[in-house]
């Protein structure tokens, strides 16, 4: 029996440094960097063509307190002509997507969408993930609304069961039946991003209302005061009503944290040198009893403590500001030539692109691109 079309890749044959330079050479859709240049990768990917739509399972080992950053915005986005949506569900770890939307963290059974026509920053300390990419034509117009989203289970209680179930089992699919699975999931999809849109009354209330809250909680972030009661009676719910809105996230005193923690790291990664402030005085304006208390917390959250920063985020931005390897430095090893895993990859992504491109179309795209600012993490 004909199975449908496949596309693995693996680190395995790779050592050290050479494992994440692999993977990077591959790696077409996002600019890729690391914290450091030994992270201990170790990544395995299978993915699927059902007819058109793209489906994906990533398994991505990483030495603790490490992390990838993957970036996809200009040159890449007009180098790349991808006109895609992607939806990326955690099986396991976490990842960190910022947008024009602002920043979103999604974890185990939490999905994030981009549009692969406007720039999307992450970041990905380690995990298992499911992917699916569906070309553009395949969804309604409303499905732009959901970039930068995270789709929570509660919401959306079958898209990340029916994904992890294709992708874990994409061996036993025949070709036969790619386009009654591609069907299938493009009108969840469909369904999905319909419901997303804010037309009236088409918004769930504790959507909304949670929306109001985040918002509340980003604009108050440095009030040292803030907490669940100060929120609660400035937008009007009762205690247990702002614990259900944020249950998924541990309550709403751990998404603050979470929060707090992320815009103290964001401002030790960009603040200058000479004007960097204090641990003591962080601590206070993010809401931490002391400055052991909150350079515990962030070593707890990101692996390294504050102090460490500033060194750790110079080191992976000259590496990003080095770019890609030259065309005669391919990276080798056990006698594997990485550039012909980019062109198996090439390959297989462009299986599932329209096959005539509209140019009209395209100059209207890249009209519509917004600039990203820069990564609130």
């Amino acid at each position: 029996m004909e199975r449908v079309r496949r596309y693995r890749f693996s680190t395995a044959a790779y050592r050290g440094e050479q494992a994440f330079d692999a993977w990077r050479r591959q790696q077409l859709l996002f600019d890729l960097n690391s914290s450091d240049r030994d992270i201990g990768l170790r990544c395995d990917f299978d993915g699927s063509n059902l007819d058109g739509v793209l489906v994906g399972r990533c398994v991505a080992r990483i030495r603790p307190g490490q992390f990838v950053q993957a970036r996809r915005d200009s040159p890449l986005l007009n180098h790349e002509q991808f006109d895609h949506y992607y939806f990326h569900l955690c099986l396991g770890g976490s990842i960190e997507l910022t947008t024009h939307r602002g920043h979103v963290r999604a974890r185990n059974g939490q999905i994030v969408v981009v549009d692969m026509t406007q720039p999307s920053h992450w970041i990905w300390p380690h995990g298992r993930a499911a992917m699916l990419m569906v070309p553009r034509e395949r969804l309604p117009a409303q499905a732009r609304s959901m970039h930068g989203m995270r789709l929570d289970a509660d919401r959306y209680p079958l898209l990340p069961g029916y994904l992890r179930a294709i992708a874990r089992h994409q061996d036993r699919w025949p070709a036969s039946g790619a386009s009654w699975l591609s069907h299938s999931l493009t009108a969840l999809l469909s369904a999905y991003a319909v419901g997303a849109t804010d037309v009236a009354g088409g918004e769930a209330p504790l959507h909304r209302q949670r929306r109001r809250i985040e918002d509340y909680i980003r604009a108050h972030l440095q009030t040292a005061e803030l907490g669940p009661t100060q929120i609660a009676r400035a937008v009007g719910v009762s205690r247990s009503v702002l614990y259900r809105i944020f249950a998924a996230d541990g309550g709403v005193r751990r998404f603050l944290q979470e929060l707090r923690l992320q815009a103290a790291q964001h401002e030790l990664r960009t603040c200058p040198a000479l004007a960097r402030p204090s641990l003591g005085d962080m601590a206070w304006r993010y809401g931490f009893s002391s400055a052991s208390q909150f350079s515990h917390s962030y070593r707890h959250r990101f692996g390294h403590p504050p102090r460490d920063e500033a060194r750790r985020w110079h080191c992976a931005a000259t590496r990003d500001s080095a770019g890609a390897f030259a065309s005669g430095d391919r990276p080798h090893a056990d006698g594997v030539d990485c550039q012909d895993a980019a062109n198996d990859f090439r390959s297989w992504i462009r299986s599932g692109r329209p096959q005539v491109a509209d140019a009209t179309t395209d100059r209207r795209r890249a009209g519509d691109r917004v600039s990203l600012p820069p990564i609130a993490h």
